[in-house]
C-alpha cells in the first residue's frame, strides 16, 4: 500500500535554489514535486494547469513577488499550503511575516553561507522536509472536536476541570509554533488593556524574528510586548518572548518579582525554546495561579509542561483543530486530558481578556 503524498510545487526566481530544492525533496516518499516556477505569474498559471497541494513559495522575486501571489491565491480562494522560503535579510524578516497573514502557513530561512552544495542540500532537508510533511494528509487527524468540550478523548483521567470564569492567574505562560505568529495576532487583538500579571511566550521561531513580531504584537493590543533578557524582572503588564534558540524559565527573586533566566540546556521535543521549561519553572513557583495556553503547532511540546501544570492544580487552555493551522501541540495535550478548555483563537483572546481587572 502506497502512503498518502504531497504534491509540491517550486517557485524560486533563482535556479540555483530551484535545483538545491528539487534535490533536498527528491527521494522522500511523502513528497511528489509536480512543478516548478521562476516567478509568481507562471506559478499561478500552473496552479491552474497541475495537481498542487503545497508551494514552496521565495518572497522576492521580478515579474511577481510571493506576497503578490499570496494574495492572489486569497482572492481566487485557491486550496492550497503555502511555506515561505525566503531570506533572513531584515527586509525579508518582515515580508515573511506580512506572508503569514496573508495565508502562509510557515517559513524557512535560506542558508546563503552553505560551503558546498551537499551541505545547502541537508540544510532543506533539516528544516524544511518536516515543516513539509506535517501538511500529509495522514499526519494531521480529525477528531470533529472543534468547539469547547469538557472530557478528554484518550479515557478517564485524574485531571481536575478547573472553571475557567475564577481563575485568578498571576502569570500566564503560552506554547506556540507553525502558525504561531498569526495565532498571537489575533489572540492578543482581544487584550484590551494590560494585565496584572506577566505574560510569557515560548514561540518556535527564528532569533531575527523576535523582535518585529513583538513589535507587532505591541502595536495590535498596545501593551509592550518585548523579547525576554536573561535576569531581567517579568514586569506584570508586559508580554515577554522566549528569544531564538533559548529555553526560558523563572524563578523568583528575593522581592518576589518574577525573574526570567535563559539557558542554552539540551533540545526538548528536538526545540528550544521549549515551552515545557518555561511551563514547568512557572507552575513549580506559582501552582494553581498558573494559566496556560497551548496554541497551534507542529509535535507535543507543551504537552509535558501542561501535565505538571495540572499537576498542580494550574488551569490549561488549548486551540481548537479549526482554527489551528496544525493541531498538533494542542491534540497532543487534548488526548492526555490535561486542559480545561478548548476554544478557536479568538475564544482564547477573549478569555485572557476576561482576566484584566479580575487579577488584583
Amino acid at each position: 500500500m502506497s502512503v498518502p503524498s504531497l504534491k509540491v510545487m517550486i517557485v524560486d526566481d533563482s535556479i540555483v535554489y530551484r535545483s538545491q530544492l528539487k534535490m533536498a525533496l527528491e527521494g522522500n516518499p511523502r513528497i511528489e514535486i509536480t512543478g516548478n516556477a521562476s516567478n509568481g505569474k507562471i506559478a499561478l498559471q500552473k496552479l491552474e494547469q497541475i495537481p498542487v497541494d503545497l508551494m514552496v513559495l521565495d518572497l522576492e522575486m521580478p515579474v511577481m513577488d510571493g506576497l503578490a501571489v499570496l494574495k492572489a491565491i486569497q482572492q481566487k480562494s485557491i486550496d492550497v499550503k503555502v511555506i515561505i522560503y525566503s531570506s533572513l535579510s531584515p527586509s525579508g524578516v518582515q515580508k515573511s511575516l506580512d506572508a503569514l497573514n496573508h495565508g502562509a502557513e510557515d517559513f524557512v530561512t535560506k542558508v546563503t553561507d552553505a560551503s558546498s552544495v551537499e551541505e545547502a542540500t541537508e540544510n532543506i532537508r533539516r528544516n524544511l522536509v518536516p515543516k513539509i510533511l506535517q501538511f500529509c494528509p495522514d499526519v494531521k487527524p480529525t477528531t470533529g472536536h472543534t468547539s469547547p468540550v469538557t472530557q478528554p478523548i484518550a479515557g478517564d483521567t485524574d485531571y481536575i476541570k478547573r472553571d475557567i470564569s475564577l481563575l485568578t492567574p498571576q502569570i500566564v505562560v503560552i506554547a506556540s509554533s507553525t502558525g504561531g505568529p498569526q495565532a498571537l495576532e489575533k489572540f492578543f487583538s482581544k487584550l484590551t488593556h494590560p494585565l496584572n500579571a506577566p505574560i510569557l511566550i515560548a514561540q518556535h521561531i527564528p532569533n531575527a524574528f523576535v523582535g518585529p513580531l513583538c513589535e507587532r504584537i505591541a502595536k495590535i493590543c498596545n501593551i509592550p510586548c518585548k523579547p525576554a533578557e536573561d535576569g531581567a524582572v517579568a514586569q506584570p503588564g508586559t508580554i515577554h518572548m522566549c528569544p531564538g534558540d533559548f529555553h526560558l524559565r523563572v524563578s523568583l527573586t528575593d522581592d518576589k518579582s518574577v525573574q526570567m533566566n535563559l539557558h542554552q540546556g539540551p533540545k526538548r521535543n528536538s526545540v528550544r525554546p521549549a515551552a515545557d521549561e518555561l511551563f514547568e519553572s512557572a507552575a513549580d513557583i506559582f501552582g494553581t495561579q498558573v494559566v496556560g495556553f497551548v496554541l497551534t503547532g507542529m509535535g507535543a511540546d507543551g504537552q509535558e509542561g501542561s501535565q505538571y501544570i495540572k499537576e498542580r492544580d494550574g488551569a490549561i487552555l488549548i486551540q481548537d483543530e479549526a482554527s489551528c493551522t496544525v493541531w498538533g501541540m494542542p491534540r497532543s495535550v487534548y488526548e492526555v486530558g490535561a486542559f480545561d478548555h478548548v476554544g478557536d483563537i479568538y475564544n482564547l483572546g477573549e478569555v485572557l481578556n476576561d482576566f484584566v481587572g479580575v487579577i488584583k
